[in-house]
């Protein structure tokens, strides 16, 4: 086994080793190491560096005769190539930029791209994990509740914010700041009292990418907490008392109750501490001293050990910016200060440490963050979770990458990824107003069919409260009568419509009519302010005179729609298309009897 950094040197070093390794041979013409020593390279931050950054393709889509992929990208390949018989798996948490790698790119010397053409699987989540969607919801989706812990920054919203420069001075600490530092005090004591005093406990401030402006907010947060804190609670100033009381009384304890109310799952030994006790750990705490100031970056004496002090307290303010952006863990943390703005989402996503497991405390966590950021934080966990449920799709109907049209939602002013990681990707509108989608291509496939039929009968009973009868019909569309015989409801909520949508299996192979892409415009376009439709009318075809009737949802069906094979039926492998599923005039099925007689008035013009 080798465990190494995606760094160059080394990476050139290990591809030398295997060339010249005695169990290399020649093997179509290149010296390679046979089937029998298999190769698995397993690739642990997967969109970062792996990524070839560079043009693959010229202007009429073939790839350039100069291809040269970026350094990193194209030593992973040539590792890959060495081995007769090698899998390479990536991870990563946000894989947007992984998806729009060039799928067919396959180069003589550096072979095929990284693309995960064979499967993308998404980990389980574990039950008490608590990420994006606790802390952020899933954009518009009202269905999914936040969790009460964000905390707005208005004071501090613009301080070392986007444009700042390296030389800009660090002016005064923004107010909500140094009440974030009050909150990891009393979270600290909080934690302490539930029997954690020797679990590390950790704040996050990260407000600036530079070294040199980071160091100075650490002196800044030092002589703050020192002068106004420390000496105020070590001599007793009643003032800085009733701050923490109040701060505890009007946020603490309703936070607590709302916690065991909405997410009561997750507070398993979140039990009750009284403010004398809470106060009583808080002097404690600055007496010995307990808590410290770091400031962690490539110029910083600071290093976070937490494994030095295991089964101690630990209790660290932590100023940072890059190395705090990827892939390092902050045990215990509580509270976040976070204003770093970024373009992309994955890189947004990378730089909120915030997510994991906070057993007996999640009560005691608080992120402070600006309205801007967790709005654009929002909209990620939303366009994450999408993405997420498209894996599962495409899982469920047994489709590879390379098949099946993965999609990101986009946004007005963040991008995905990077630009150059981005190549590859077209953007679209997923639109189905004013259009007609219908079913054309069925695929054969019997489990399939029961599960279908089985979501039309679930939805139908769901329903059945909305159905009409003939003379109901006749009265709400202007005295036109029900055509046929078939069975209409009325005023379906777009909630009803949307969950059939997403039980209901289209084909794998179907493109537009994608009943996943449906459920998802309809919530989407019945978010608040947008304006969809509210309500649905349902129609159940009842058409007699072909196949047998059958019963579903406690009605009895005639035969419906007949389509015979060879007179508008294609049959092949795997699916059936029939063409066309409606028949004439089922568009019109609820226009009333006035625009009824319009539509036919232009036909017959």
């Amino acid at each position: 086994m080798v465990v190494t950094k995606k760094n160059a040197s080394v990476l050139r070093k290990i591809l030398r080793f295997f060339r010249k390794n005695h169990c290399a041979e020649i093997i179509n013409g290149k010296k390679k190491v046979p089937a029998k020593y298999p190769a698995l390279i397993i690739d642990d931050e997967a969109d970062q560096a792996s990524i070839n950054t560079r043009e693959s393709y010229d202007d009429q889509g073939k790839v350039l005769d100069d291809y040269n992929p970026t350094t990193i990208n194209g030593l992973i390949r040539e590792l890959l190539g060495v081995f007769e018989c090698r899998s390479y798996i990536g991870y990563t948490a946000t894989p947007f930029a992984n998806i729009f790698i060039p799928p067919h790119i396959d180069d003589e010397k550096y072979g095929m791209d990284l693309f995960p053409r064979d499967f993308i699987y998404r980990a389980p989540r574990a039950d008490q994990y608590i990420g994006a969607r606790e802390f952020f919801g899933l954009g518009n989706n009202e269905d999914i509740p936040t969790m009460p812990l964000y905390r707005k920054i208005v004071d501090g919203a613009n301080y070392l914010g986007k444009g700042t420069k390296s030389t800009d001075a660090v002016g005064e600490l923004p107010k909500e700041l140094k009440l974030a530092v009050k909150y990891f005090i009393l979270s600290t004591a909080f934690r302490n009292c539930r029997g954690q005093r020797s679990k590390p406990n950790t704040m996050l401030v990260h407000m600036v990418r530079f070294v040199g402006q980071q160091n100075k907010i650490k002196q800044k947060i030092l002589k703050y907490y020192n002068e106004e804190i420390e000496n105020y609670i070590r001599f007793g100033d009643a003032s800085i008392e009733n701050e923490f009381r109040s701060i505890w009384e009007e946020d603490y304890v309703p936070t607590t109750d709302k916690m065991r109310v909405q997410f009561s799952k997750y507070m398993s030994g979140c039990n009750d501490v009284s403010w004398d006790n809470i106060w009583a750990e808080t002097r404690r705490l600055i007496e010995d001293k307990e808590i410290s100031v770091y400031s962690v970056n490539g110029k910083s004496e600071d290093v976070l050990l937490y494994k030095s002090h295991e089964g101690k307290p630990f209790n660290v303010i932590v100023i940072g910016g890059d190395k705090l952006s990827r892939g390092l863990t902050l045990e215990g943390l509580t509270v976040s200060y976070f204003t770093r703005s970024s373009n992309t989402y994955d890189a947004l996503m990378q730089m909120g440490r915030w997510f994991g497991f906070r057993p007996g405390y999640l009560d005691a966590c608080r992120l402070f963050t600006t309205p801007m950021l967790y709005t654009s934080f929002s909209h990620i966990s939303m366009a994450t979770e999408d993405l997420a449920a498209q894996f599962d799709f495409m899982n469920s109907v047994v489709q590879t990458p390379k098949d099946f049209g993965l999609r990101v939602a986009s946004h007005p002013t963040l991008e995905i990824t990077a630009r150059n990681k981005l190549r590859t990707g077209q953007e679209f509108k997923r639109d189905f107003s004013c259009k007609l989608s219908q079913t054309r291509v069925f695929d054969i496939d019997g489990e399939q069919y029961d599960r279908n039929f089985e979501a039309v009968e679930d939805f139908l009973t769901a329903i059945k409260s909305c159905r009409v009868t003939q003379e109901q019909y006749q009265k709400t569309h202007g005295g036109r009568k029900a055509p046929g015989k078939h069975f209409f409801y009325q005023d379906v909520s777009a909630h009803d419509i949307a969950n059939f949508f997403e039980s209901y299996e289209t084909s794998k192979t179907a493109t537009r009519a994608n009943s996943k892409y449906m459920a998802d415009y309809i919530r989407t376009m019945n978010a608040d302010g947008i304006g969809g439709v509210k309500t649905w009318t349902v129609c159940l075809i009842n058409v007699s005179g072909h196949g047998k009737a059958f019963d579903i949802a406690g009605l009895r069906v005639d035969g419906g729609i007949y389509r015979k094979e060879g007179f508008g039926v294609d049959s092949y492998d795997t699916t059936c298309s029939i063409h066309t599923m409606t028949s004439a005039d089922h568009e019109y099925l609820d226009y009333d009897n006035v625009a009824y007689e319009e539509v036919r008035e232009l036909k017959e013009k």
